[in-house]
């Protein structure tokens, strides 16, 4: 009795968890969104050296869009690479999926 009931409550929370979430306020994924290559030139992150450190000139490739598009890749792959020394990381602290695959 008490496995069907706990099944049917871990069933229903997670059914939830794939409810597609209300959307408030549309976003725009357009590439006109972007900030114009000026303004992001005009005001560098770079604190070390005081400028935009670029040594192959890839910002004067193409429009504001390509600087967009080289933005997005780079927090893409930031994004793998944090993923893949986590995993990294957990097996060597020995962690393990139990089975075998």
């Amino acid at each position: 009795m008490k496995t069907s009931a706990l099944l049917a409550s871990s069933l229903v929370c997670g059914a939830s968890a794939f409810a597609p979430a209300p959307q408030s306020h549309a976003r725009s994924t357009e590439m006109s969104a972007a900030l114009p290559r000026e303004t992001v030139l005009a005001e560098p992150d770079s604190i070390e050296f005081g400028s935009v450190w670029d040594p192959l000139g890839l910002s004067e490739m193409g429009s504001d869009e390509t600087i967009a598009w080289f933005r997005h890749a780079e927090v893409k792959h930031g994004r793998v690479a944090m993923a893949a020394f986590t995993g990294w990381w957990a097996v060597g602290a020995g962690g393990r999926l139990p089975g075998e695959i």
